[in-house]
C-alpha cells in the first residue's frame, strides 16, 4: 500500500461555481466539499484563477481550509509556459482532477499519457452535485488507491 494520499486537482468555475444563465454562482456545497476534499486528498488549485486560496473567500463568499497549494499552470521555473492545464498535472503520483470544460489539447494531452480516466467531468450547470455525485466517484479511487489498485 502506498501512504501517500492521492492528488486532487481542482478548478473553481464550473466546479465551486455554477453556471446560472450567463452567470457564475457559488455552489451552497462548496464550502462543506473542501472540507472534505482536504480530509482525504491533497488538493491543489488548477484554474485560470489567481491566488485563489484568496481570491475564492473574497469572491464566491465560501472559506477555504488550510493545506490547498496553488498550481501555477501557465509558467515554470525556466520560464516557459503551459499552454494548457493538463500540461502541469505529474503522472509520479495519484491523481484525480475535477473539471468543467477541459481544452481539446488538456483532453488530448490525457488521452497520450493514458490518463483520460483521471479527469472527472462535473456539470457547470446543476447547483447540488459535489456532495451526492462527485464526493463518492473520489472516494471510490481514493479507496482503488489504498488498496494498490
Amino acid at each position: 500500500m502506498n501512504p501517500k494520499r492521492p492528488v486532487l486537482y481542482l478548478d473553481i468555475d464550473g466546479v465551486l461555481q455554477y453556471a446560472d444563465g450567463n452567470r457564475w454562482k457559488p455552489r451552497l456545497e462548496a464550502e462543506q466539499f473542501l472540507r472534505w476534499a482536504v480530509e482525504r486528498f491533497d488538493c491543489r488549485w488548477l484554474t485560470s484563477w489567481i491566488n485563489p486560496n484568496q481570491a475564492v473567500p473574497k469572491e464566491l463568499g465560501i472559506a477555504v481550509p488550510g493545506g490547498i497549494e496553488e498550481v501555477r499552470w501557465r509558467q515554470v521555473n525556466s520560464g516557459a509556459r503551459y499552454p494548457y492545464k493538463a500540461a502541469a498535472i505529474r503522472d509520479d503520483e495519484p491523481w484525480s482532477w475535477l473539471e468543467d470544460d477541459p481544452s481539446e489539447f488538456d483532453l488530448a494531452d490525457l488521452k497520450r499519457r493514458g490518463k483520460q480516466s483521471n479527469l472527472i467531468l462535473v456539470d457547470p450547470r446543476k447547483p447540488y452535485i459535489l456532495l451526492n455525485q462527485i464526493c463518492p466517484r473520489l472516494e471510490e479511487r481514493r479507496r482503488h488507491h489504498e488498496m494498490g489498485l
